[in-house]
C-alpha cells in the first residue's frame, strides 16, 4: 500500500480506459493487494521498458479513468506515447493489458498436480469392472521401455495404431500409417488399485490374499473402527512391467457390512474420500474396483 509521503508526491491524472480493462485492473490489483494507482504506475513503467507493441487495443468509447500518479511517471509515459506515435488512451490501454498479462490472476493459475480418481462401477455383476480396473492400472503404471520391447505382443497396440491413423486422417484429411510402436507410449504413473468389492476378485486376480476380517481394513478405516496408518495395508504388485509403480489395497470380506458400518457416520458419503486421503500424495492415479451395488458404499465411491 502507498505511504502518506508517496501520496503527497502524486497528482490526480485523468485518462480514458475501456471499462472492461478498468474492471479487470481493479480485480487484479485487489488480488495482489495493490493500490490501483500503484498498479497503473507499474504498468506504465513496464510498458515503457517493453518493445513497442504492434497490438492495438480497442479504445472506442472508453470512459474517463482517473488515478494518482507522480509527475515524473506521467511525463515519461506521455513522452513515450509521443515517440511511439500513439494517443495516451491507447498507450494506457496497452500498458494495462501488458500488466494484466504479466500478473495473471492467482485464481486462474494451473493447479498443482492432483491425484486422478477413477471409479469403475456398475450395478450389474459380471460386466468386466475388475478387468477394466486391472487393465487401466497396468496401462498407467507400465514401464515405457518394457512396452517398446514387448513389440506386437502387447495387447491393444495394433488397435491403438489403427485408431491413431483414423484420427490423423480425420484431422488432416489424408490417411497416414502409424507404427504400433510409435503409437503406444506408456505413461509410467504411480498407481494404486483399490479392491472395494468384498468378493475380492481383483485381489485374487493379482495373486494377493484378502485382508483378514479380524484386522484393519478399508471398511474399518471408513467407519473409524481402525487406527494407525492405512499405508500398512498396501501391497506392491510384483511385476517388472510396472517398475514398483503399481500397488494394491486388498479387499476384506467385512465390506459386505459396509453400508451398516457407515450408516451412522456424520458424513457417510465422504467416508471413502477421507479414508484414502492419506494415500493420495503417493500416487498419480487411484482406481477403485467397486462391487455391484447401489447402496451407501457406492454413494461414497461416486462422491
Amino acid at each position: 500500500m502507498s505511504s502518506s509521503d508517496d501520496q503527497d508526491d502524486r497528482q490526480k491524472v485523468t485518462f480514458k480506459l475501456p471499462a472492461s480493462l478498468k474492471a479487470e485492473l481493479k480485480i487484479r490489483a485487489a488480488e495482489f493487494r495493490r493500490d490501483i494507482q500503484d498498479a497503473v504506475a507499474d504498468a506504465m513503467r513496464e510498458w515503457r521498458a517493453a518493445p513497442a507493441s504492434a497490438v492495438q487495443v480497442d479504445t472506442a468509447g472508453a470512459p474517463p479513468f482517473a488515478t494518482w500518479l507522480k509527475d515524473a511517471d506521467t511525463t515519461q509515459f506521455k513522452q513515450e506515447c509521443s515517440e511511439r506515435g500513439i494517443p495516451y488512451v491507447q498507450g494506457l490501454a496497452q500498458a494495462v493489458t501488458l500488466w494484466l498479462s504479466a500478473h495473471p490472476s492467482p485464481r486462474h493459475q494451473p493447479p498443482e498436480r492432483t491425484t486422478r480418481r477413477l471409479i469403475v462401477c456398475n450395478q450389474k455383476g459380471g460386466v468386466g469392472k475388475t478387468a477394466v480396473t486391472a487393465g487401466l492400472g497396468g496401462a498407467f503404471a507400465e514401464d515405457a521401455e518394457y512396452a517398446k520391447l514387448a513389440g506386437g505382443a502387447l495387447p491393444g497396440k495394433a488397435e491403438l495404431a489403427r485408431l491413431t491413423a483414423l484420427l490423423t486422417e480425420r484431422d488432416t484429411g489424408s490417411p497416414e500409417p502409424v507404427d504400433a510402436d510409435d503409437a503406444y507410449e506408456a505413461p509410467e504413473l504411480r498407481v494404486l488399485l483399490v479392491d472395494y468389492d468384498p468378493q475380492g476378485h481383483l485381489t485374487k486376480q493379482l495373486g494377493v490374499a484378502q485382508l483378514p476380517a479380524s484386522g484393519p481394513s478399508l471398511a474399518k478405516y471408513m467407519s473409524r473402527q481402525a487406527t494407525g496408518d492405512i499405508h500398512d495395508l498396501i501391497v506392491p504388485v510384483a511385476d517388472e512391467r510396472f517398475g514398483s509403480r503399481l500397488d494394491l489395497l486388498p479387499s476384506c470380506q467385512d465390506a459386505f457390512l459396509l453400508d451398516v458400518m457407515i450408516s451412522a457416520a456424520r458424513n457417510r458419503q465422504a467416508t471413502l474420500e477421507h479414508a484414502l486421503e492419506p494415500l493420495e500424495a503417493h500416487y498419480d492415479v487411484i482406481i477403485i474396483d467397486c462391487p455391484p451395488s447401489l447402496g451407501m458404499a457406492m454413494d461414497a465411491a461416486i462422491y
